[in-house]
């Protein structure tokens, strides 16, 4: 087995994973979205109810999709990586240090969404 076989393997592996957390965060969002529902149906906590379910309803509404369209962008970044594998990997890299840099705004606006709502 050839070095540039087993980095395509460690890509896909790494991508599929990705996709799944992209699902299981949506399953998150729903069961933040339902939990939410309960506590304004049957609780008291409606300041903490509100802020599950918008929460709930904002990661459902982000992670269900993009996770019905990553076999599109595995399919991309396959070629991509099969056609230039140097340029790939540059790529690849600032795409990674931005998406760290979204998650924490992510993070923080969810943070202060909650704070607001609460």
């Amino acid at each position: 087995m050839d070095i540039k076989s087993t980095n395509m393997e460690w890509i896909n592996d790494f991508l599929n994973s990705e996709k799944i957390v992209y699902l299981f965060a949506g399953i998150i969002g729903f069961i933040s979205a339902i939990i939410g529902l309960f506590f304004i149906l049957f609780s008291n906590h409606k300041s903490f109810a509100v802020s599950m379910l918008v929460i709930g309803v904002l990661e459902m509404a982000v992670m269900f999709p993009t996770y019905l369209k990553y076999q599109q962008k595995i399919e991309a970044k396959t070629s991509s990586y099969k056609s230039d594998e140097k340029n790939f990997l540059v790529t690849e890299s600032l795409k990674t240090e931005q998406a760290l840099k979204s998650f924490f705004w992510l993070k923080l606006a969810y943070g202060i969404l909650i704070i607001v709502l609460i």
